[in-house]
């Protein structure tokens, strides 16, 4: 079988598809065959012109029938969860095809059959993130199969893995646009894992960037907050800002897990100051001063921070400087935040 785009597509275009689909049906149990065919079919999808012949086929149900079938068998599960995430990764109907075929209980229950392969863990991860980015019914259809808890473990288990490390927190924050998901992430030890994340790979730029943008999302919960502060996600935020500087992403989501812990809480207002971020979000703002959405989230967490014990520590950072220049730069954006913080310090 041609691995080559070339050999991908003239394999397409020649209805060889239609062919090796219609074989993984009449041959249901022989599971050579299956390996054989999913084989193929990992390979061919990675190409977006393929991708239509083998929905046309019926291949999204005979990839979740051949899965289900062979639980047990790694090879069918790892070629499957290839597939269904390569099916998954940009076009939003086959993700819900996907979703209503089963493909997300089968890629659930893969993880859990196979804890202890790796490799399948990673595929499995990044079928699941696609499956459950910009797609609201497959975000249900994953917890509901259990697939809050599969992941979360997947990180425990592999903690020292970057590759599953920043999978896991990629899907847990796409998953997390949820609202009841968010209460279950955060009570199934969702954030622990991903606080620990930051810590044990803290030189990854993806682990952090995923990690704080997970949390960035999970923290608009009121209890998810309490955990973030409680399992010392404030200090794995300032560090990985202060580490990863020069990466937009990470200070932007930084910047925004700040400001939401800071809202409605006077204790996290002061903590967050205790455990050293306003240098950190100046830092953001001086090093990205072009950058209109790292600006907008530093001043929101600027604007969140600002309060009678904060105020001298402020005024020693120069927040009033940083805050001056993102007005003049980006009045719409920032203005209105600057203002009132530059009043009050």
């Amino acid at each position: 079988m041609s691995t080559g785009e070339e050999g991908q597509g003239l394999i397409g275009d020649s209805k060889a598809i239609a062919m090796i689909v219609a074989a993984m049906a009449d041959h249901e149990d022989d599971a050579e065959v299956q390996e054989t065919a999913l084989a193929a079919m990992s390979n061919l999808s990675v190409l977006d012109k393929n991708q239509p012949h083998i929905l046309s086929a019926g291949g999204i149900a005979t990839i979740v029938m051949a899965m289900n079938k062979n639980t047990e068998n790694i090879l069918i599960q790892e070629t499957g969860c290839a597939t269904l995430a390569n099916l998954a990764s940009k076009n939003s109907d086959t993700k819900a095809a996907i979703g209503k075929a089963g493909g997300a209980d089968a890629t659930v229950i893969s993880m859990v059959m196979h804890p202890g392969d790796i490799k399948l863990q990673q595929k499995a991860l990044q079928a699941l993130n696609n499956l459950c980015a910009n797609n609201d019914d497959n975000k249900v259809l994953i917890a509901n199969a259990g697939g809050i808890d599969a992941v979360i473990g997947a990180m425990q288990v592999y903690r020292d893995d970057e590759g599953v490390q920043e999978a896991g927190a990629w899907t847990i924050s796409n998953l997390a646009m949820n609202a009841e998901n968010k209460t279950i992430i955060g009570e199934s030890g969702g954030i622990d894992v991903l606080v620990r994340a930051m810590w044990v790979h803290v030189d990854d730029p993806g682990v952090q960037e995923w990690a704080c943008c997970a949390l960035w999302t999970l923290s608009i919960d009121p209890n998810n907050q309490d955990i973030i502060t409680e399992v010392g996600g404030i200090s794995a935020i300032v560090n990985s800002m202060q580490v990863h500087s020069n990466t937009a992403a990470v200070q932007e989501k930084g910047c925004s897990v700040l400001a939401n812990l800071a809202a409605d809480d006077e204790n996290n207002k002061v903590r967050i100051v205790e455990e050293e971020a306003l240098d950190g979000i100046v830092m953001a703002m001086v090093l990205h001063s072009e950058d209109v959405v790292v600006q907008e989230c530093a001043c929101t967490a600027f604007r969140n921070l600002v309060f009678g014990p904060n105020i001298k520590p402020m005024q020693a950072a120069n927040v009033a400087v940083v805050m001056q220049a993102a007005a003049e730069n980006f009045p719409d954006q920032c203005k209105e935040m600057a203002d009132y913080v530059i009043t009050l310090l």
